[in-house]
């Protein structure tokens, strides 16, 4: 889970209830267990407000999750995962608009959606901003697409567009336009029915199924205008030895490449089977590395290992 900053978020002595809400579960999210007075003392509240909201954010969440504990000293439980992101992901989006933000989104999505640079003008005219605001906005823009190493390169007069890894490319999209809002694929009615055919025939939970929906999408979007991933980052490489990509991936590969009759390379299989092999995708890739296992685990996933396959005779190794 994204670690989150409290303090950072916290600019002003006083939050709007909605905003405060938003900050305690953020909060939650961070810690086990919680004291209600900490809390309150970081938000200039008190501590009966932060009790009386938590009540109203169980109320929120119809029993997909509960604030829980008494004497000062909580926790948040969660029972049903979708209902909860469901309900998070709605007070993220009150406490996070940011106008340049958004429109630095917006500028990267016509961006996208374009095969032609976009004159300056132009695109102040689209989004209704003076071309003072729309420079602001463009630096803002560059520095949202940095870590995944896309560049807004052109001339005035000779118009804007991305240039950058095309798997770089996919991944801002998937992890930020489609996070605003969706991205206007130009797809036939019957092309839309069949990827979303395609996504409800695959065994995911409600969050992962709409996330290999977008990265689907996407790849189709790519790959039917001529953008193909070339260059794959080597932390990806070794994606197509783990056991979910073996099991799960080949059905789909063959349904999509029956939709578009075309066969998929290894690299776009790879980006479609991330959401569906559960894999995070970091924004930095130059800063994806290993995570250490202790020792002690490490034993244990051996001993399930050679469990696994005296009983089932299977290797999971």
């Amino acid at each position: 889970m994204k670690k989150l900053n409290l303090q950072n978020e916290i600019k002003e002595p006083y939050l709007l209830k909605e905003e405060r809400q938003s900050a305690i579960m953020k909060y939650a999210m961070e810690h086990a267990s919680f004291s209600s007075k900490e809390v309150a003392h970081r938000l200039k509240v008190s501590s009966k407000t932060i009790v009386n909201d938590m009540k109203q954010i169980n109320t929120a969440f119809h029993g997909a999750a509960k604030f829980r504990g008494g004497h000062g000293t909580f926790e948040l439980c969660i029972y049903n995962y979708d209902q909860f992101q469901a309900v998070s992901q709605k007070m993220r989006r009150y406490n996070n608009y940011d106008p340049s933000s958004q429109r630095a989104i917006s500028i990267v999505n016509f961006l996208w959606e374009s095969e032609k640079p976009l004159l300056i003008d132009d695109l102040a005219d689209r989004m209704n901003v003076s071309r003072s605001t729309l420079n602001v906005d463009l630096k803002h823009a560059r520095g949202l697409l940095k870590p995944y190493h896309i560049q807004i390169v052109g001339k005035p007069n000779y118009g804007l567009q991305m240039k950058g890894n095309e798997f770089g490319i996919r991944l801002f999209a998937a992890q930020n336009i489609c996070e605003t809002y969706p991205l206007h694929f130009q797809f036939q009615p019957n092309m839309l029915a069949e990827l979303k055919c395609l996504t409800d025939r695959i065994e995911l939970d409600q969050t992962n199924k709409e996330r290999f929906y977008n990265f689907l999408c996407i790849l189709v979007d790519r790959v039917t205008r001529g953008h193909w991933i070339s260059i794959l980052p080597s932390q990806y490489r070794q994606v197509p030895q783990i056991a979910a990509f073996r099991f799960l991936m080949p059905p789909v590969v063959k349904a999509v490449e029956d939709l578009l009759q075309v066969p998929l390379p290894e690299a776009e299989q790879i980006f479609l089977s991330l959401p569906v092999i559960g894999m995070h995708t970091p924004v930095d890739m130059k800063t994806i590395s290993t995570l250490p296992v202790r020792q002690d685990v490490e034993i244990l996933l051996k001993e399930i290992a050679v469990q696994i396959h005296k009983v089932l005779n299977l290797d999971v190794t």
